[in-house]
């Protein structure tokens, strides 16, 4: 954390010049700035990630009326992205989820925009739809491939030529980031994650994204969850029931001129979105899930989903369809109760890890790795507590002041052989290692065969689903 001793300017130059921060230069405002005004205040930025979904969802709304969406499935619809169960990371996980939740945010912006120069055809307008799209994608890539999703916006037709000089002036913008990005910056800075094509990998993140909406094992564990909630916060369980319904009375025109026109609009809007949505992942290592934190990944696919579930709503018999939706948005809210808890007891067993490490800070000498083993890397399959050196040694520079310190979370990335301890590709001797019992706080030497009497790591889904005593 000594990277951020310095002024603001400074920290966020430093952190550009010849680092990889430079393929996703916006996301080390969204790192840096926080940091810079709140510190590690953990309620300030909770309150943070809360305003920006609440403004994520506001914006969406506004989106959805734009596309077409009548008042009642448009808010809600609105109400089902922010509350939609897969994506819970995007709430209460910050430390990558502020720059997803920025590129939205610009992305849903730059619709807006685009949709403006369609009706105005002023220049602006598409300056603004360009920028906002660049902005986006200078945040984090997961709309790298719905720029086509400008053809649906509405008086395209109408507009054909307005149509054709944005998309041209949209597309040449995506084609120089993606020149500079791919082609240009690697010349001077090594990027730091894998970037390939494989149809098996392809098949994986779309099988992942299947599972992560329609996996029977998902709606059991969303169902615990929902019972959870109830046993947790009764009284706030309520609310969440009745608030979709309150919401649903307070709009209470239930038809609009063109509204079955409009939800086609809506539901191909929505496809489009879902589908390319996940592409970009299937360019990298990285696959969605609906449990842990990689269901951030969901984030702009989910609006898909709450779009076209919209736009079905408007097709016929609304009356019936805005009860069903407004009975999912209830359980979606009474859910994310329970996993306001589950993040919760995450934070409360990264305090006592505090405890741990540094009742025994004097005992680990400098030159030594730690090797940390926790009863479970995810609190009930979904928050995780650490997952790798990245976090647990910058929260325990954090703790201590004392950054550099060599640590690793025991995790399927670790491993053991007869030279030593080996973390993704550097092996580490054994004399050189210690061990520290998260449960115990025993810290002990590292040998082969002490290593090898360590249980095997276990995936959170392979664990019991438990849920803790609420204090």
């Amino acid at each position: 954390m000594s990277s951020f001793d310095g002024g603001l300017l400074e920290t966020i130059l430093g952190q550009l010049r010849g680092s990889s921060h430079l393929y996703r230069p916006l996301s080390v405002l969204t790192w840096t700035l926080p940091y810079w005004l709140f510190g590690v205040k953990p309620a300030i930025w909770q309150c943070a990630m809360a305003a920006l979904n609440a403004v994520l969802a506001l914006v969406y709304y506004r989106l959805l009326r734009g596309l077409g969406g009548t008042r009642v499935p448009a808010l809600l619809a609105s109400l089902l992205f922010l509350a939609f169960p897969n994506k819970d990371a995007t709430l209460y996980w910050p430390a990558t989820s502020l720059q997803l939740g920025v590129s939205a945010l610009c992305f849903l912006f730059s619709c807006l925009a685009f949709s403006r120069y369609l009706r105005t055809g002023r220049g602006s307008a598409l300056a603004a739809a360009v920028l906002l799209y660049l902005s986006a994608l200078a945040s984090y890539e997961q709309c790298f491939f719905l720029l086509p999703v400008w053809l649906l916006s509405p008086g395209a037709k109408e507009a054909f030529g307005r149509l054709k000089r944005g998309m041209l002036a949209g597309g040449t913008a995506l084609l120089a980031f993606a020149a500079c990005k791919f082609v240009v910056l690697p010349h001077f800075v090594p990027y730091n994650k894998a970037v390939g094509f494989s149809v098996h990998h392809t098949a994986f993140v779309y099988y992942m994204a299947v599972r992560a909406v329609l996996d029977p094992r998902w709606f059991a564990y969303l169902g615990r969850c929902a019972w959870q909630a109830a046993i947790w916060h009764p009284v706030l369980s309520v609310v969440a029931i009745a608030l979709p319904w309150l919401a649903r009375e307070s709009a209470s025109d239930l038809t609009e001129v063109g509204a079955e026109d409009s939800g086609r609009r809506l539901m191909w809007w929505g496809c489009a979105v879902y589908v390319l949505g996940y592409l970009p992942f299937c360019f990298s290592d990285y696959a969605p899930s609906a449990y842990d934190h990689m269901n951030r990944l969901n984030q702009l696919p989910a609006a898909g989903l709450c779009a076209a579930v919209c736009g079905w709503v408007q097709g016929s018999s609304l009356p019936r369809r805005t009860a069903f939706l407004a009975a999912t948005v209830s359980a979606c809210l009474v859910i994310h109760l329970a996993f306001s808890g589950i993040w919760r007891e995450s934070y409360r067993r990264q305090l006592e890890i505090r405890e741990r490490v540094v009742a025994v800070l004097d005992s680990w000498p400098r030159s030594k790795s730690l090797l940390v083993v926790l009863p479970e890397l995810f609190t009930a399959r979904k928050a995780p507590v650490f997952l790798s050196d990245y976090d647990i040694a910058s929260a325990i520079g954090v703790w201590t002041g004392q950054t550099g310190r060599d640590v690793q979370v025991y995790s399927e990335w670790v491993s053991f052989g007869p030279e030593g301890v080996s973390v993704g590709g550097r092996t580490r001797p054994y004399a050189s290692v210690l061990l520290l019992d998260a449960t115990t706080g025993r810290l002990s030497a590292l040998d082969e065969r002490s290593a090898r009497a360590l249980p095997p790591v276990m995936q959170p889904w392979e664990k019991p689903l438990v849920f803790w005593p609420k204090d």
